[in-house]
């Protein structure tokens, strides 16, 4: 008998019967493990109250080397629920309200994970040193000037030039199509975000050649090959029983945005949750 093996996606017993040059000869003898869910969130649970327990003893990362995580980094904003690498999660905005620089925040129980979090830094509200922004600046400035010459140098092909074709021919370029574009979209097939390029499609003349349109991506010339408006009389029950109801949508969410907002206002409401959690721990 030989083992048992662990090996990549299971465990092995063997036993030798024979020996050939030509054969190997085995039963499968798998099982399906079910997890106990509750023993398992335990687990987890507890190896998050005993990281973050040392990690205030031995500090953060070396405690989370010494334990086997991963460290990640992540960047939250006041008032933006979406914190970069976790997504959504509000929770941790609020526990960040009441931490500064160094600290090392309590276990934090998500539907997917527990979450032990040290802030590291705290950039204060308001305008960013030119320093910090430079490269940024920079960039921006460069595609804004990249953007305007091309715009000038297609603004002077156009002189003189009564098709796409003709100006494609004289640019080097080829003609490109897009299909189904549609009046509440700002994107545009096969060219990205451009809601300059949707406005124009329904304001020019079918078959009208376009002047320059700086879009967010390129600089375009476009023609309306045909334009299909919407004819209220054409409209189907479904049709109209659909648009009924995201009309209705709409109106909800707007009515329970404003009725928020004005509790938030008359409000006083004060979070005391972070001073009543204490963790005694023996040591």
């Amino acid at each position: 008998m030989i083992g048992p093996l662990a090996g990549d996606d299971g465990i092995y017993l063997f036993q030798i019967i024979d020996r050939t040059n030509r054969d190997l000869r085995f039963a499968d003898l798998s099982q399906d493990i079910e997890p106990d869910p509750f023993e398992t969130v335990q687990r987890l649970a507890n190896e998050a109250e005993d990281f973050q327990y040392f990690a205030h003893a031995d500090g953060f990362v070396s405690e989370a080397e010494r334990s086997g995580f991963t460290v990640q980094e992540g960047v939250a904003t006041e008032g933006n629920p979406f914190i970069s690498g976790l997504g959504q999660n509000r929770i941790i905005l609020n526990e960040l309200q009441h931490m500064s620089r160094g600290n090392i925040s309590d276990v934090i129980e998500t539907e997917e994970m527990f979450i032990v979090f040290r802030v590291d830094e705290v950039t204060p509200e308001g305008t960013r040193p030119l320093d910090e922004v430079r490269s940024q600046v920079e960039s921006l400035v460069r595609e804004q000037k990249r953007t305007g010459l091309m715009t000038q140098r297609v603004s002077g092909m156009l002189d003189g030039i009564a098709s796409l074709e003709e100006l494609a021919e004289t640019s080097g370029k080829s003609v490109q199509s897009a299909e189904r574009i549609r009046l509440n979209a700002a994107t545009v097939p096969g060219a990205g975000r451009e809601p300059k390029v949707v406005g124009a499609a329904f304001s020019l003349l079918e078959g009208q050649l376009s002047p320059v349109i700086t879009g967010n991506n390129a600089v375009i010339v476009m023609v309306v090959e045909s334009r299909t408006m919407a004819d209220p009389a054409a409209m189907t029950t479904a049709e109209r029983r659909q648009i009924r109801e995201q009309l209705q949508q709409q109106k909800n969410s707007v009515f329970g945005s404003v009725w928020v907002d004005r509790l938030k206002a008359d409000a006083d409401i004060r979070d005391f949750r972070t001073q009543q959690r204490m963790m005694q721990r023996p040591m």
